[in-house]
């Protein structure tokens, strides 16, 4: 079983049969899609926040500026409106470095 939530990067490689999971498990709907402040002054971000959404937090974009730039360039806005977080850091990368 693999575990989806925006399913960017794993409809993908299903589409090149390169992954080819029994079951999918959604996990869009739990409620891990919040940028909270920590009472270190930091942030915390949800595993299912959307790029889209952390990339125009107003406290992301001044603290965090390059962090926004990161986002906006790594993908379409079409993307980014789909793509979770946790999703980015777990994606299987295919480039051979």
């Amino acid at each position: 079983a693999k575990f989806i939530s925006g399913g960017t990067n794993l409809l993908d490689l299903m589409k090149l049969e390169i992954e080819r999971p029994a079951h999918l498990v959604d996990i869009s709907r739990l409620p891990f899609d919040r940028i909270e402040e920590t009472a270190e002054g930091g942030l915390r971000v949800g595993a299912q926040v959307r790029n889209s959404d952390l990339a125009a937090d107003p406290r992301v974009r001044s603290r965090y500026p390059l962090l926004t730039q990161a986002l906006l360039a790594g993908a379409s806005g079409q993307i980014r409106n789909k793509a979770s977080t946790s999703g980015n850091l777990l994606q299987r990368t295919r480039c051979p470095y």
